[in-house]
């Protein structure tokens, strides 16, 4: 089944995306082996294995999430060399807050509470609206379920509140956009995108 054309595109996705892992896993390799080359070479650190050059990398990025990890030592090189790649959580978090942002910040504020007033004053006519329409025997007749020509004649009086003289025009428009839809999902029947992971 999954070998049917119409998954070609997802393939063509999926085959991409193994192509850039294998890419990435290949770069990383080099880099690994790049270093330890030039330790080697230079005789400046002492010689480590791939998976404890690894393990420090991931204790680094296990100590930015959980500040728990002790940060690895340099791999080789100059303590200058790798105080750039050291920094501490302060100095990441740094941010230069200028007047603009500021001003930007007490802006949206304002514009958040102006959209919260008015919600809330829409919810309360809303509720008034519902309060008076109703009785005190209970709700009226003509809120139960309506009959397709009940429901056909208040959408076309909400089309004419809505669009004035054009809304005969719009109306056709719409349902003949709707159709056109329909027609072509009973026609073709697409299929959902599979949900397929990457490795099977």
């Amino acid at each position: 089944w999954y070998q049917n054309p119409l998954f070609d595109r997802y393939w063509h996705h999926y085959r991409e995306t193994l192509g850039w892992f294998q890419r990435h896993k290949q770069v990383l390799y080099e880099l690994e082996h790049g270093v330890e080359r030039s330790c080697e070479r230079d005789g400046a650190c002492e010689r480590r294995t791939g998976s404890k050059r690894w393990q420090g990398r991931y204790d680094e990025s296990r100590k930015r999430r959980r500040s728990v990890a002790e940060p690895p030592s340099p791999p080789c090189g100059d303590e200058e060399d790798y105080s750039d790649d050291q920094r501490g959580p302060e100095e990441e978090l740094e941010m230069e807050v200028t007047e603009e942002m500021i001003a930007f910040f007490a802006q949206s504020e304002r514009h958040r509470r102006e959209l919260r007033a008015a919600r809330e004053s829409r919810d309360n006519e809303d509720k008034a609206r519902e309060e008076s329409s109703t009785t005190l025997s209970g709700p009226r007749p003509d809120d139960g379920p309506m009959s397709a020509g009940q429901r056909l004649s208040r959408r076309t009086a909400e089309m004419k509140s809505l669009y004035g003289k054009s809304a005969a025009m719009i109306h056709g428009m719409e349902t003949a956009m709707q159709l056109s839809c329909d027609r072509f999902r009973d026609t073709k029947q697409p299929k959902h995108w599979p949900n397929i992971p990457l490795k099977l």
